[in-house]
């Protein structure tokens, strides 16, 4: 059976289709099931909190990576969770699986082992699939009984899938509960634990950019290639190793200014720190396209957006300097949100948005138009 891909241009949460137990719908975006789904205090939990986009940047590469490690191809059999990331799904449709989402348990927002068994149910000939999948997102405390579920995932012979990430320590807690499938864990763990270099984490710190340069060291010392990561969109390459937008978690009016300088300086700081890395030299992007939008305020930086444009030029990037910063919109002054390129299908230009907390569906178009607005300016 063929499984359409994802088109970059539209916002989909799922893909259902029903033709021989295998469910397809492109009705609802993933805006609209996202917010409707879940409540403002767990929307402020997970995209409230500093750091979050870049952590979720490299939970997906490195899924990307475990999705190859476990040998997984086009045509296997899926089991996704129906509230699972958006991000991750995507992905697995691009590598054409036969995708399957299962339901949880709302009352303790786990999966549930009804959802298991219904969705394969569902899928007549899922025993003759060679290869069968179960991807356990511990997002929010979505972790199921682990027993019930091992037990279950060795009675239907299905291989397990973590995607745990070191935002929480309740995740670093589900992360040790050994499954016996593919965890994604912290940069460290993930590298030391796999045995591959894994994702690259640059946070605008200095502690970071030495430990990423020490850790890269390390693996090609010993011989180990970087992963090329399949990207969501076309035929785009991009390596492990990027250039990630510094992160600043913007503060309020009410905060003192002792503490958004604070702030600033770590922003610029590290923007510097990964600047110096020898990251652009053509042997470490090969032939892979790489865009960098530049949101920052030129109060951030002790030299303006357009030098920084020209320096990053020079190392052969394509940069482009927004004419306002983004999260100097009136939209993000009311209710950010984190918002990615992954959300709205914006990631083959390497645009990351700012992250703050309960943005509204209407006021995420409204952000994605303005920027939509800008690519064709500068295109």
């Amino acid at each position: 059976m063929q499984i359409p891909q994802c088109n970059p241009s539209l916002s989909l949460i799922a893909y259902f289709e029903k033709q021989q137990g295998f469910l397809y719908e492109a009705s609802k975006s993933y805006e609209e099931v996202l917010w409707n789904a879940m409540t403002d205090q767990e929307i402020l939990l997970h995209y409230g909190v500093e750091g979050q986009a870049l952590l979720l940047r490299n939970a997906l590469e490195s899924f990307a990576l475990a999705l190859r490690l476990s040998g997984i191809r086009e045509g296997d059999l899926v089991l996704f969770p129906c509230n699972g990331r958006y991000e991750f799904a995507r992905l697995l449709i691009s590598l054409g699986v036969r995708l399957v989402f299962i339901d949880i348990d709302h009352s303790r927002l786990s999966i549930s082992l009804e959802g298991i068994k219904r969705a394969l149910s569902e899928v007549n000939d899922w025993k003759k699939q060679t290869k069968r999948f179960l991807v356990v997102d511990h997002f929010l405390g979505i972790t199921p009984s682990l027993p019930e579920l091992k037990e279950i995932a060795e009675k239907e012979q299905l291989q397990i899938i973590e995607i745990a990430t070191e935002s929480q320590s309740e995740l670093q807690d589900a992360s040790r509960s050994t499954l016996g499938g593919y965890k994604i864990l912290s940069l460290g763990e993930f590298a030391e634990g796999i045995g591959a270099s894994g994702t690259m984490l640059l946070c605008p710190t200095e502690e970071r950019c030495q430990k990423g340069r020490s850790l890269l060291r390390s693996l090609s010392e010993k011989g180990v290639p970087d992963p090329v990561i399949p990207a969501l969109i076309g035929d785009l390459r991009l390596p492990s190793i990027l250039l990630l937008r510094a992160y600043v978690e913007l503060t309020t009016r009410e905060e003192k200014k002792k503490k958004r300088e604070s702030l600033f300086n770590t922003y610029q700081n590290g923007l510097q720190n990964i600047l110096g890395l020898d990251l652009f030299q053509s042997s470490s992007l090969g032939d892979a396209p790489l865009r960098i939008l530049l949101s920052v305020d030129d109060s951030l930086l002790h030299f303006s957006k357009n030098e920084l444009v020209v320096r990053l030029q020079e190392k052969g990037v394509e940069a482009v300097s927004l004419r306002k910063p983004l999260h100097t919109l009136p939209f993000f002054e009311k209710c950010p949100c984190y918002l990615n390129g992954l959300a709205e299908g914006w990631y083959d230009k390497a645009m990351l948005l700012p992250c703050g907390s309960g943005l509204s569906l209407e006021n995420a178009r409204e952000v994605v138009k303005e920027i939509h607005t800008i690519v064709r300016h500068f295109n």
